[in-house]
């Protein structure tokens, strides 16, 4: 039959159907675990691969029956899985999601050499052993196996078993409960732990079942067998289903399993293949709606993998100190060009080609290390940029025109990967890249118009220097690298890789402060694509010769691995990192098991050290510059930790001081004069939320008019922050709108309502837990004046940095926390990130200000300075004030209106005193007190009701 065009017999699709169960089994294997610990499991395949091994070896070998042998290899993938989550990844779960995926690599490589080393034993005497019982029987010219039985009449059977298990047992509910809610889990008696490595046992016998089925018809295991292409087509199917649905997640397999066999049998050619495979998953990604809503924030995992801690400002006083990072890259370029003007030939290649691997590991360092992205694919931007490179210097003759050509190519090929990927939440670069490298290294490359069957790039000239041998090779690698660490270092330290680390840390906090997290991530990936492609074009220059061979998937994920283990936390990751996984092997020669033990090696560097070999050099940085302390005549110190945690002990949470200069706090944050704001009027109107049949919000309305402080009380549970979720944009209503001013938002983005002015704080008040107190000030500052991202990256930004950082200091100062503008935000009190919350809500500069419980956490005793300061932020302003407070006292003090909710709904609306003394609002939130107990509850004097509460509501 023809479809579209193309010829499908009826063979074709009953094998497209077989295959695309196995694809559709793998993916379901990605998706329990994604579920389970929002990781992608590059080590599924793998972990199949070793039970396929054990059931050839127990039957072909040991003659063990086929159905013992079955059982064994599901043990054995089981084990091998529930091994990998208790060993590996629950040790990484206080490590960013990221390292846990670029770790499930490195077991991919370890459990792959034990699974070919079983299979090796037996695949030279005999083929794999099929299953017994299934019929054999032939569809046209298809012969249908019994492996291929197998799959088709058993699969069903096995996948409707695993959804009763999820469903109907009290172990699936269980998962299903941790994966909802771990919090509400555990308050309900489930080991949410065990619940993590029950999934992972589930998912390694999916593996193992595809793996015995698919053996049959591919021969023996082998490295190449469960390789990214198998990854990648597991992979899609899961994408298709969000990640989240299983039986979404079989069928989109099954279709993908047609679609493959279709375009073979039309286009024979694998490379074409794999090209559409790769527009497949591109338009996947673009008609998938992105979902508005929050989810679990963890700000404080990045913290693991930051080498140390910042240098308090005591330290940063003294010149050879604050200039270290300089001084030592100067001393690192003057020795590298006096290395590379005494050594061999062959050893400035090598040299050369871990300088152009460090490249390309710095443009993982800007994905990974700043923007949190992880991406397969960087060595096929890179091998673009290549190519570019060669093109423009062909008809040119200029290396400098040949890089520029290297640099348009490297972002146009970051663009069109990153656009459909990036505007979805979570880790989906990680499937177009890996599916670009694989289009690229199969189709793309062999194009005649990219590298063909291979392209001789003639020497490149700079001037009088001709770049035609080892040591001028090192010498211009050197330099193009030097460059690319000061452009990296440029990012690192302005504004443009404040926002980046923002964005990181919290998405959600980010977009209240006005960012658009896509555009941000963006920006980063177009810089990336740039910085692969200068690598690919110096590795071009390098090799002299290039084919599709030079940039394949492998050298992808080398890049990642070598920037992982030198440490994405510091500039020089990717350089020492390159050393290991390209140098050792280059200048050591290695066998088998020596490879093997290495790949073990970066994996426990892994579990144990997120920071990479950068946390090696800590201790002695650490004692480099207490020496140089005491050699400028500073005072000595035992440690950087020390010193920064003695900087940073805790104290009150809201300074004594803010009372008295709230108003001149507020005037200076804000560049405003005083004068009061002539806008935000807010309007909500029936805005409506459930949840699986549950009503969180039901029809409310209310109004409140521009300068107003209306106080929001209700007990847990009655829709308050829901209610400000859908106000600010981060939940999506299912009816109602919200109005400023006048204008309908319900359509408009959160960050677009927080640059109108409607900002919001949260509940646990994170912000971003790698900046400092001084960083997250100078962040709320970005909206007045904004961070240019071409000047940030060259470097000519440093008047608007210097602006912004007086202008932060002084609102430190001015706030009492001048001893916090060196510490992490993860390591000071809940009241103290309050006040620094605070003063980042009015730095925006906002017209309506949504408050969500701002006495969580602040000491008792400060509730007069806090509600002092909510009294000059409100008259100084005239910013519209929308409080959810517990504490009565403080709620009553500073609304000039009360708004009382219920299970969803307004029981109560108007001034305080009227409000408390409701017999509704007495009943309902004062737990059926007498009028009079609750107004002496709701007095001024007394103490606070719950002021330590923070439960949603």
């Amino acid at each position: 039959m023809t479809i579209l065009g193309f010829q499908v017999p009826l063979s074709v699709v009953v094998l497209g159907v077989i295959t695309g169960m196995t694809y559709g089994v793998l993916g379901v294997g990605l998706v329990i675990v994604f579920r389970a610990n929002r990781v992608l499991n590059f080590a599924h395949g793998a972990i199949g691969a070793l039970g396929a091994s054990v059931l050839g070896l127990l039957v072909l070998r040991w003659h063990v029956p086929y159905l013992i042998g079955f059982v064994a290899a599901i043990a054995t993938s089981s084990l091998a899985a529930a091994v990998s989550e208790l060993v590996v990844i629950r040790r990484l779960r206080r490590s960013p999601s990221i390292m846990s995926v670029i770790a499930t690599l490195g077991i991919a490589q370890v459990v792959i050499i034990f699974a070919f080393s079983a299979s090796s034993a037996v695949a030279q005497t005999a083929l794999y052993p099929e299953p017994p019982g299934f019929p054999q029987f032939s569809v046209g010219p298809l012969l249908v196996v019994p492996a291929y039985g197998a799959m088709l009449l058993a699969t069903p059977v096995v996948l409707i078993a695993l959804a009763l298990f999820l469903r109907r047992s009290r172990f699936g509910v269980a998962i299903r409960a941790s994966v909802a809610n771990p919090n509400a889990a555990r308050a309900a008696g489930v080991y949410v732990g065990r619940m993590s490595t029950l999934s992972w046992v589930l998912a390694g016998a999916m593996a193992a079942y595809g793996s015995v089925l698919i053996f049959p018809t591919q021969g023996h295991p082998n490295p190449k067998t469960f390789g990214p292409t198998l990854l990648l087509l597991a992979l899609i199917p899961a994408v298709v289903g969000r990640m989240e649905s299983i039986p979404k997640t079989l069928v989109a397999g099954i279709v993908l399993g047609v679609v493959e066999e279709a375009l073979y049998w039309n286009y024979p050619s694998g490379g074409r293949v794999q090209a559409i495979l790769f527009v497949i998953v591109l338009l996947v990604l673009l008609v998938q709606h992105r979902r508005r809503g929050r989810t679990e924030v963890r700000p404080e995992v990045w913290v693991t993998v930051l080498p140390w801690p910042p240098l308090p400002d005591s330290l940063r006083r003294i010149w050879r100190i604050r200039n270290l990072g300089w001084i030592m890259a100067w001393t690192s370029l003057v020795v590298s060009l006096l290395v590379a003007a005494v050594i061999g030939q062959a050893a400035a290649v090598t040299l050369a080609s871990i300088a152009a691997f460090a490249l390309v590991g710095l443009s993982v360092l800007l994905i990974s290390g700043l923007a949190g992205q992880l991406s397969l694919g960087q060595f096929a931007i890179a091998g673009v940029g290549a190519t570019g490179a060669f093109i423009v210097q062909q008809h040119t003759g200029n290396v400098f025109l040949g890089l520029g050509g290297a640099v348009v190519t490297g972002a146009a090929a970051s663009w069109l990967i990153g656009l459909p990927a990036l505007r979805i939440p979570g880790l989906m670069l990680t499937a177009t890249t890996l599916a670009f490298a694989l289009a690229a290294q199969d189709w793309l490359f062999l194009q005649p118009w990219m590298m063909g069957s291979g392209r001789t790039v003639s020497a490149a000239t700079v001037g009088p220097l001709s770049i035609n041998s080892g040591r001028s090779d090192l010498v211009f690698s050197i330099v193009v690298l030097a460059v690319g660490m000061w452009v990296m270092r440029n990012v690192w330290q302005g504004g443009f890789g404040r926002r980046l680390r923002a964005v990181r840390d919290n998405d959600h906090a980010a977009r209240a402060f006005t960012m658009n997290p896509m555009r941000v991530k963006m920006q980063a990936f177009l810089l990336a694509g740039m910085l692969a492609g200068i690598g690919g074009a110096v590795y071009a220059y390098i090799l002299t010769d290039i084919t599709p061979q030079s940039f394949t998937s492998s050298t992808s994920i080398d890049a990642v691995a070598l920037t992982v283990l030198g440490g994405i936390g510091m500039l020089a990751g990717p350089i020492l990192g390159a050393f290991y996984i390209i140098g050792i092997p280059r200048f050591v020669p290695l066998n088998s098991a020596v490879l093997a033990a290495s790949s073990l090696g970066w994996l426990l560097l892994i579990i144990y050290m997120p920071g990479g070999f950068a946390r090696l050099a800590a201790p002695l940085r650490s004692r480099l510059i207490g020496w140089l302390a005491k050699a400028g005549g500073g005072e000595g110190f035992t440690s950087l930790e020390a010193t920064h945690k003695s900087n940073g002990a805790v104290r009150s949470a809201v300074p004594s001081t803010v009372s008295r200069h709230a108003g001149e706090m507020v005037k200076m944050t804000s560049g405003d004069t005083g004068t009061v704001a002539s806008r935000g009027g807010l309007e909500v109107r029936e805005l409506k939320k459930t949840y699986g049949g549950i009503v969180a919000v039901d029809h409310v309305s209310f109004a409140i008019e521009a300068g107003e402080c209306v106080g929001l009380i209700g007990p847990n549970g009655a829709g308050k922050t829901t209610l400000f979720e859908m106000i600010s944009g981060f939940t999506e209503p299912d009816g109602g709108k919200v109005l400023l001013d006048g204008r309908d938002l319900s359509k408009v983005p959160t960050f677009t309502r927080a640059r109108l002015g409607l900002i919001r704080s949260f509940q646990d008040a994170s912000l971003f837990a790698t900046l400092t107190v001084q960083e997250t000030v100078e962040l709320s500052l970005e909206k007045s004046m904004p961070t240019r991202c071409a000047a940030s990256v060259i470097g000519v930004d440093w008047r608007s940095r210097r602006k912004r950082t007086d202008r932060a200091r002084e609102v430190l100062d001015m706030m009492g926390l001048g001893t916090y503008s060196t510490t992490r935000v993860s390591e000071i009190s809940t009241g103290t990130r309050r006040i620094v919350e605070l003063s980042c809500m009015v730095a925006l500069q906002p017209s309506v200000l949504l408050l969500d419980e701002p006495s969580a956490g602040i000491a008792q005793s400060e509730t007069g300075a806090l509600r002092e300061l909510l009294l000059a932020i409100h008259e100084t302003l005239g910013v519209t004030l929308v409080v959810i407070e517990h504490d009565i006292s403080l709620i009553m003090a500073i609304s000039d209106r009360i708004v009382a909710m219920e299970l969803g709904r307004i029981i109560a609306d108007g001034n305080p005193k009227a409000v408390r003394e409701d017999p509704r609002v007495i009943e309902s939130y004062l737990g059926g007190m007498t009028e009079g107990v609750a107004a002496r509850r709701s007095d001024p004097v007394p103490a606070p009701l719950g002021t330590s509460e923070s439960g949603g509501s």
